[in-house]
């Protein structure tokens, strides 16, 4: 909430209105605050997401949402093709510090921790769960596809709630394992602008020799400029 409110609501509206193709989004969510945490009038289709998470596999660019490469003849001349584009949208290194936060939910004690691909395929994505366990969500990429699976009822009801088998982020693995069989397994480039740094989980700064700590990614000159002294 506070980096949403620090970025502002009605640039969060225009940046994914705009930038990312979620023309569901009304000009009166551009005002409403819960919007920062995904609440609007009429929701997001599974399309829509799996459009705007992809800027996160790609380094940052985003390609206009289409069904179809193109229609031809017989011939090989083409009848019809989709108008798109690519546009660079985020940073590269902004895409890349994403995708590695996005890679810890599938590792550990991650929400989505287990549901990888196959071993050696990397793997990112998030997990999601509306008011009321009325939707369960799961959009995740590999180098090859993103993929968004919701989980829900027509009629809104609210759904149980079973995290042992999380039906839309075991339904993506499922699908991605038979979309992918026999692919090379990748990795996603690294970007090497990126400073990889280990912080203290306390202090939020470079961790010392005993801290606690996990891996951060920064931008280049944005890592914690001070080592953590609390633990000795």
């Amino acid at each position: 909430m506070r980096v949403g409110e620090k970025a502002g609501v009605g640039n969060i509206y225009n940046f994914t209105r705009n930038q990312l193709g979620i023309t569901s989004f009304q000009s009166k969510d551009k005002d409403s605050g819960p919007m920062i945490l995904g609440s609007s009038t009429t929701g997001v289709t599974p399309l829509q997401m799996a459009g705007a998470y992809s800027i996160f596999g790609s380094g940052g660019s985003f390609t206009t949402l289409h069904s179809y490469t193109s229609a031809c003849k017989g011939d090989g001349t083409v009848i019809v093709a989709p108008k798109v584009t690519t546009k660079q949208v985020i940073d590269p290194d902004t895409a890349y510090i994403m995708n590695r936060l996005l890679a810890g939910v599938m590792q550990g004690a991650g929400t989505a921790s287990g549901y990888g691909v196959n071993d050696g395929m990397d793997s990112v994505g998030k997990t999601g769960t509306t008011s009321d366990n009325r939707d369960h969500w799961f959009i995740g990429l590999t180098p090859y596809y993103v993929t968004a699976s919701w989980y829900g009822y027509d009629d809104n009801l609210p759904l149980a709630v079973n995290y042992s088998a999380h039906p839309p982020t075991l339904g993506w693995r499922n699908v991605m394992r038979a979309a992918q069989a026999g692919l090379t397994a990748k990795q996603f480039p690294v970007d090497t602008t990126v400073q990889q740094i280990e912080y203290c989980t306390e202090t939020g700064l470079a961790a010392g020799p005993n801290c606690p700590h996990k891996t951060g990614y920064y931008k280049a000159g944005h890592g914690p400029g001070e080592t953590c002294t609390q633990h000795g």
